[in-house]
C-alpha cells in the first residue's frame, strides 16, 4: 500500500454545517492552505457511469484494468488541489467542499470531517434560502410566504420565530439529506476503522469545536501534520460565534451559534425532527470525544 500523502487533505462536511470556519482555522496556520469549493465529485460520478456504460466496450475493463483508471483519476484529484492550493508554497493543502465522503474521497490523503447538529443545519439552512433563494423555493409554498415576509421586514422573524420552520415538506427535506449524509459518512468511517478501507479521516464535532476551540483546532493540527504552537491565534473570523452587524441589528441568527435552533423549533418542528433526524442526531452526538474544560 502507498504511504499516506502527508501533504494533502480534504475538508468534508454537510451545507451550513462549518466548513468555511473550519477551512479558515486551518489557514491560521502559516504551513496550511485549504482552499475550495472545487466541487470535483461530478467527475466521479461520471468514471461510475464510464464502468457501468462501457463494460462491454472498453478493453481496460474487459482486461481488468480499471485500476489504471481508477488511479489516473485519483491523480487528476490531487493535482488539481495541489496546483491550485500552491502546493510549493505549504507543507499541506486542501479543499473544502460542502460534500460528503460518499461523494469523493482519497486513498492515501487526509480526511477533516465536521458535522453539526442537523436541528441548527436545518435553522441556518432557512435563513440561508430566505437570503439567497433559488427557483426551488417556488416548490414549497409556505416557504415562499415565508420569503415574501422576510422581504419585506428583515426582522420579521425576530418577533414571529416559531414561523420560520413552518413549511414541513422543506424542514423533511434538508433534515433527512442531514441525516443521511450523516449515516453514509459515519458507515464509511466504520469500514475504514475495521480496515476495510484506505480512508484516513479526523472527524470534528461542531458544537464540541465551539466549546474548547483551542483544544480541538490543535488536534486538527497535529492530525495534519503540523507544530500547533505556530498558528496564529483567532482572529474575527474564526472565534466561535458570529461577528455582529455593524448596522446594530438585532436579528436572530442561526450563523455560527450553537443551540440557536431552539428560538425557532415548535412542537411541530421537534416532532419532524424526531421523524427524519434521530439516527443522524445519535450519530452525530457519538462523535464528541472529549468534554469541555
Amino acid at each position: 500500500m502507498k504511504d499516506l500523502d502527508t501533504d494533502i487533505f480534504l475538508l468534508r462536511g454537510f451545507v451550513r454545517s462549518g466548513t468555511n470556519w473550519l477551512g479558515r482555522i486551518v489557514n491560521l496556520h502559516p504551513d496550511a492552505n485549504c482552499q475550495g469549493e472545487f466541487h470535483l465529485y461530478p467527475f466521479k460520478e461520471f468514471y461510475k457511469g464510464y464502468l457501468k456504460d462501457y463494460k462491454d466496450a472498453s478493453c481496460l475493463l474487459q482486461n481488468g484494468k480499471e485500476n489504471i483508471l481508477t488511479a489516473e483519476l485519483n491523480k487528476f484529484f490531487r493535482g488539481v488541489i495541489r496546483r491550485y492550493a500552491e502546493n510549493e508554497k505549504y507543507k499541506i493543502v486542501g479543499n473544502r467542499t460542502p460534500a460528503g465522503l460518499t461523494d469523493l474521497w482519497l486513498p492515501n490523503a487526509k480526511h477533516l470531517i465536521i458535522s453539526r447538529d442537523g436541528r441548527s443545519v436545518v435553522t441556518s439552512w432557512f435563513f440561508h434560502t430566505l437570503k439567497h433563494p433559488t427557483k426551488e423555493i417556488n416548490n414549497y409554498p409556505r416557504l415562499l410566504k415565508a420569503y415574501e415576509k422576510y422581504q419585506e421586514n428583515k426582522n420579521f422573524f425576530e418577533n414571529n420565530p416559531e414561523q420560520l420552520l413552518s413549511d414541513e415538506k422543506f424542514f423533511k427535506v434538508i433534515v433527512k439529506r442531514w441525516n443521511d449524509r450523516v449515516y453514509n459518512d459515519k458507515a464509511l468511517t466504520n469500514q475504514a476503522d475495521k480496515g476495510k478501507i484506505n480512508l484516513n479521516y479526523h472527524w470534528v464535532n461542531y458544537e464540541e469545536f465551539h466549546e474548547n476551540v483551542e483544544k480541538i483546532r490543535n488536534e486538527i493540527y497535529t492530525y495534519l501534520g503540523l507544530d500547533p504552537a505556530k498558528a496564529n491565534p483567532l482572529d474575527e473570523s474564526t472565534i466561535p460565534g458570529f461577528k455582529k452587524n455593524s448596522n446594530n441589528s438585532k436579528q436572530i441568527r442561526a450563523r455560527g451559534v450553537t443551540n440557536s435552533w431552539e428560538n425557532f423549533f415548535t412542537d411541530n418542528s421537534y416532532q419532524w425532527f424526531e421523524e427524519t433526524g434521530k439516527m443522524g442526531l445519535e450519530i452525530h452526538e457519538s462523535t464528541r470525544t472529549s468534554k469541555i474544560q
